[in-house]
């Protein structure tokens, strides 16, 4: 639960601090960007963006995304790669770094080509399944590279809300298949045990056998046939939400 509470404060003050550091990092990025010749227009849109001049940025965007599609795979590929590890190292600002058209024309297109390609490099997998938010891609990150905790670290976190949510209305209620959470828990497990850093599998794991136990103790409510699941918790030493 703690590790839980944690998460939950640490996401709402990154938020908070969001648009304080976001103009620091957008002119870091130009900075770098400029010293590639063919990479000016985006370094011209990290500033003009920076700058509050959005429309101009727009336009630095636009013309850009017009000259990589006609770049070779190879070039795609280097910048793609550049502006996700960006990305990845301010990740609560990805927006700033990934406006709409360049995120589906260039990062969107070049990512789903280099996948289909990949084998052996889990990046263009944990990317493509953080920006676009797939489970399978996250997953296909971390069958290729074990040791990819960024990948399992997003994949757990995204696992566990899924678990959560059923979870947030007891004691009052349940939503969703529990039996489902339950086969899907036996996932998060698979995932949990690889984790290198003792003190965050251990945290993880702290998280994921509350949320089992509380699956576990709805079911054991059911089919006991007792009219309020509160009660039935209280009458039998059970927790049966995250109040108690």
């Amino acid at each position: 639960m703690v590790w839980r509470h944690f998460r939950q404060h640490f996401n709402s003050t990154v938020k908070k601090m969001t648009g304080r550091v976001q103009s620091t990092a957008l002119t870091d990025a130009a900075a770098r960007a400029v010293s590639v010749p063919s990479w000016s227009l985006y370094a011209e849109y990290c500033i003009r963006r920076e700058r509050g001049l959005r429309e101009q940025a727009m336009r630095s965007i636009v013309t850009f995304v017009n000259l990589v599609s006609r770049w070779r795979m190879p070039d795609q590929r280097a910048f793609v790669t550049f502006v996700l590890e960006e990305c990845e190292a301010n990740w609560d600002r990805v927006g700033g770094f990934l406006p709409h058209q360049l995120k589906e024309s260039v990062v969107k297109q070049t990512l789903l080509k280099w996948c289909d390609d990949q084998t052996i490099d889990s990046r263009p997998f944990r990317w493509y399944g953080r920006v676009f938010k797939s489970e399978t891609h996250l997953s296909r990150a971390v069958e290729i590279d074990p040791l990819d905790d960024v990948a399992r670290t997003v994949l757990l976190n995204w696992m566990i809300d899924q678990i959560d949510y059923s979870l947030h209305h007891m004691p009052e209620g349940y939503i969703g298949d529990p039996v489902e959470d339950l086969a899907y828990a036996t996932q998060l497990q698979g995932l949990i045990e690889v984790v290198q850093d003792v003190a965050e599998r251990e945290a993880w794991q702290g998280e994921l056998d509350f949320s089992v136990e509380l699956i576990n103790n709805y079911l054991d409510w059911r089919k006991s046939g007792h009219p309020n699941l509160e009660a039935w918790g209280a009458e039998n030493n059970k927790r049966v939400g995250f109040r108690n």
